[in-house]
């Protein structure tokens, strides 16, 4: 049975879209792509012009909540149903997957798949497409199954039993719509990875105990992890100023302007040598921030007035780490109380305060440290506390 979209094929006497409207569609597709228009506006375009009252794209191999399912037409808890059951009784669906018709690009009606008597007859249209008055399928193969970057995706129109059947024309128009749909689908696929890329990469950021912010030449913030972000709310030396990253003392701000900007341009000339550092003082008396600025690779610089071209880290020398005694006693081999010990000197606490907070002698306490310092190969406390301290890169509890 050959099911392809060719001219002549069908048994309506629909006509051929008109080509700016078929171009309009084309170019809908790849604004949805690139995020600038959305999937559901593209497909009600191409149902409308497929003179469909309902249509789908979706992904029929994956459940709802995974794959792809858009709607025209047609009541969102329909998916949820054809999900939980009525995928299995698609008789549409399991003719083309039975007969390995389902190939990239293959346009059906919904007879060429199963033959009227016996659709009629099916507890898939008495029960799931009676109800919501669909009769005639004009289906659309946009990936088939092994598609290398996209799941396999179909495209179903869908008429009323009262409407005519689609014919030549409509075959044509998504002969025509079809490879322009799959590399929509393949851009989208691509951006979402890269979405998810970026979203994986900001949540590490904001896990890091560094303030870390990433600014364009101007100075202009793209991103502030949740360290940077309470650093510039406290407006202790340093503040967003109508977006951009400021110093509050004049010659600190004129510096931090500089350093950034020499960072930016050496990224694009040698930006093995653009390590940058300046200070900015606290209005609180507080030992000055430490700043440290380094460019980001030009490679990154696709689109230089949106993307970052510096990226700033924020040392507070005042700043107490926070260690969690869990994370320590993993990573150190240290018992429950040898771990919080630790975790109140890396914090800056004397022995004796410990001691006296936890309700134990001095003595205890120095049993304690002596204990962890045997354990982890130091002799003095202040190594041993170095040591607590390289395991506070990340902020707050381990989970």
């Amino acid at each position: 049975m050959h099911l392809w979209g060719r001219p002549g094929w069908g048994l309506g006497t629909g006509t051929m879209p008109k080509q700016d409207d078929v171009a309009r569609v084309v170019a809908l597709l790849y604004d949805a792509a690139a995020g600038l228009e959305s999937w559901p506006d593209a497909l009600r375009a191409i149902a409308d012009l497929a003179k469909s009252p309902s249509a789908i794209l979706f992904t029929p191999t994956l459940p709802p909540d995974h794959g792809l399912f858009l709607g025209h037409g047609l009541d969102p808890a329909v998916f949820e149903s054809y999900g939980a059951y009525y995928h299995a009784k698609d008789v549409w669906f399991a003719s083309g997957q039975r007969n390995r018709l389902y190939q990239g690009g293959m346009i059906a009606t919904g007879e060429e798949l199963v033959p009227k008597t016996e659709f009629e007859s099916s507890e898939w249209y008495n029960d799931f497409c009676r109800p919501i008055d669909i009769y005639h399928l004009l289906s659309n193969i946009v990936s088939p199954e092994g598609h290398p970057l996209i799941p396999m995706t179909h495209l179903s129109l869908f008429r009323p039993r009262g409407g005519a059947d689609f014919g030549a024309a409509e075959r044509r128009f998504l002969a025509t719509v079809h490879p322009h749909l799959e590399r929509a689908l393949v851009i989208r696929a691509r951006m979402e990875a890269a979405d998810t890329g970026t979203h994986a990469l900001a949540d590490i950021l904001h896990r890091l105990s560094t303030a870390v912010a990433l600014v364009r030449a101007d100075g202009h913030l793209t991103f502030a992890n949740r360290a940077a972000e309470a650093v510039l709310a406290a407006g202790d030396g340093l503040v967003s100023h109508r977006g951009r990253l400021a110093a509050l003392r004049h010659s600190d701000n004129a510096i931090l302007t500089q350093t950034i900007q020499l960072a930016s341009t050496s990224a694009r000339s040698a930006p093995e040598q653009a390590t940058n550092a300046c200070t900015a003082a606290r209005p609180s008396g507080r030992r000055p921030y430490q700043i440290i600025v380094l460019p980001v690779s030009p490679r990154m610089q696709t689109a230089p007035n949106l993307a970052p071209s510096a990226v700033v880290f924020i040392i507070d020398p005042e700043a107490t780490p926070e260690v969690p005694p869990a994370r320590i006693a993993r990573l150190l081999g240290l018992t429950g109380a040898e771990a919080r010990l630790a975790a109140a000197l890396a914090g800056g606490t004397s022995l004796a305060d410990y001691a006296e907070a936890a309700g134990i002698t001095e003595g205890t306490a120095r049993w304690t440290l002596k204990q962890a310092l045997a354990k982890t190969g130091t002799d003095r406390q202040s190594a041993f506390v170095a040591l607590v301290l390289k395991t506070a890169i990340l902020r707050g509890s381990d989970r």
